[in-house]
């Protein structure tokens, strides 16, 4: 059994009553094979599948936001039996299998003790995401506190010494393109993308040593700030007394 991001997808299937958490040996995750084999690449089925298997793969998801913003809908919305939807998900489960059957070779070769390790963690995540799991809420403030203070230190960095603005796609955007760099990607509106994926790739660049100080330090700045509002914020929020 292959999964992306096997957790997640466990959760919902025990919800509409399927379990599989019986089955955790047979369970693979194709997520964390992309971590260990590409880790600085994003490991989202999309982007992994555009960059190994083909870039129009994600014509389906563009197709799938269009029609959702047509009608107005989110994913709690979404008619299920919406046809663009049910490609979408159909899609999902065989770019799974696919990727797994590529990247399976490498993981046996270079990853099987850490992809097995990872695979055993995941039964403990699973757990603890259904349960809760204990938390040093002193810890949290702590650490809080700390990314506050570095997310406002990158942000000054790189405002006072490049005039960009971390938070500010266009700001970053305009910066790589003064700076020469020549970007491809492009979002759906049609502007140069400046994606995770896009400053990765610019963190061996040559030809101007500010791109990769700038393509670093903005990448820290987006994890940090995704850190305290998606994981310390709700710790603190959502913490039973």
């Amino acid at each position: 059994i292959v999964l992306h991001n096997a957790k997640f997808d466990l959760h919902f299937l025990e919800q509409a009553g399927l379990d599989l958490t019986k089955k955790w040996p047979q369970i693979h995750d194709s997520m964390i094979m992309t971590a260990l084999v590409a880790s600085n690449e994003l490991a989202g089925l999309k982007p992994t599948t555009m960059r190994l298997i083909d870039r129009r793969l994600g014509a389906g998801e563009k197709a799938l936001k269009a029609a959702m913003a047509d009608g107005k809908w989110d994913w709690d919305t979404v008619p299920v039996d919406l046809p663009v939807y049910w490609f979408y998900g159909g899609l999902d489960t065989c770019l799974t299998a696919r990727l797994a059957e590529i990247l399976w070779p490498e993981i046996e070769e270079n990853y099987d003790d850490l992809y097995e390790l990872e695979r055993s963690t995941m039964v403990a995540l699973y757990a603890m995401e259904k349960r809760g799991a204990h938390i040093d809420l002193a810890y949290v403030d702590r650490k809080a506190e700390q990314l506050a203070a570095e997310k406002l230190q990158l942000s000054s960095f790189l405002k006072e010494t490049y005039a960009v603005g971390p938070g500010s796609p266009a700001s970053v955007r305009d910066f790589l393109l003064h700076s020469g760099v020549k970007l491809t990607e492009r979002t759906e509106s049609g502007n140069y993308a400046t994606t995770s994926l896009v400053l990765n790739g610019l963190r061996a660049y040559t030809d101007n040593p500010d791109v990769p100080i700038v393509a670093d330090a903005v990448l820290r700045h987006r994890h940090v700030s995704k850190t305290l509002s998606s994981y310390m914020g709700k710790f603190i929020d959502l913490a039973d007394d």
